[in-house]
């Protein structure tokens, strides 16, 4: 059975405790490599080379570096988005609009302390299947918008296109520029981020 050009951008997750401790430890070393020299010279024999064990070792959980970097990217997202889900589900804001400011900086904060996280995420999607995966963040994030906006007595239309998703997209966009351009989401992103979501759904709202 061959592999297909999909599972080679996958990690094989270990079930043996031994192997999940390698598996951890090629994600750490995997971390601290991007940190170091960013994602362009990033690469498994690398890893390797720190760690001091074979490149099978490593080949054995991820096929390509690709699979390493989605590992990385999917365990982020996975975070991102129990950070902004808590934080909504903190404490009560005086209005809808204050709550998107704090979701907006919440998601500041976390960028803004993790380089491996901006880089993977916000510096562009490196496979279909790192694209895949902050897409569906971006669909639970916009469910919870719209959940949020509810505890509001505010309602999104419900027939496509998905405006809470939309407006996701909208203040994800800014962090992507503010990125590019100045490698951290500055305090004016923020602002044009918040903004430009907020103005977007009260043009949505239905009552």
């Amino acid at each position: 059975m061959t592999n297909t050009a999909e599972d080679l951008t996958i990690a094989r997750q270990p079930k043996q405790q031994r192997s999940r401790q390698r598996f951890g430890e090629v994600l750490s070393t995997a971390e601290l490599l991007l940190r170091e020299q960013g994602i362009s010279q990033f690469s498994i024999p690398q890893i390797a080379e720190r760690l001091q064990c074979s490149r099978n070792a490593i080949y054995k959980f991820f096929p390509t570096p690709y699979a390493v970097l989605n590992e990385l990217t999917q365990r982020r997202l996975q975070a991102l988005e129990a950070s902004l889900i808590s934080e909504s589900d903190r404490n009560p804001a005086a209005s809808w609009q204050d709550m998107v400011k704090r979701i907006v900086a919440t998601a500041v904060k976390f960028y803004n302390a993790d380089s491996v996280a901006s880089m993977l995420i916000l510096g562009g999607s490196s496979t279909d299947e790192s694209y895949r995966l902050l897409e569906l963040t971006i669909h639970h994030l916009g469910s919870q918008i719209r959940r949020m906006m509810s505890i509001y007595g505010r309602t999104l239309p419900a027939d496509p296109p998905d405006v809470a998703t939309l407006a996701v997209e909208i203040g994800s966009a800014a962090f992507r520029l503010s990125y590019m351009t100045y490698q951290r989401i500055t305090p004016a992103y923020e602002v044009e981020a918040a903004t430009a979501m907020i103005a977007y759904l009260e043009t949505r709202i239905k009552n």
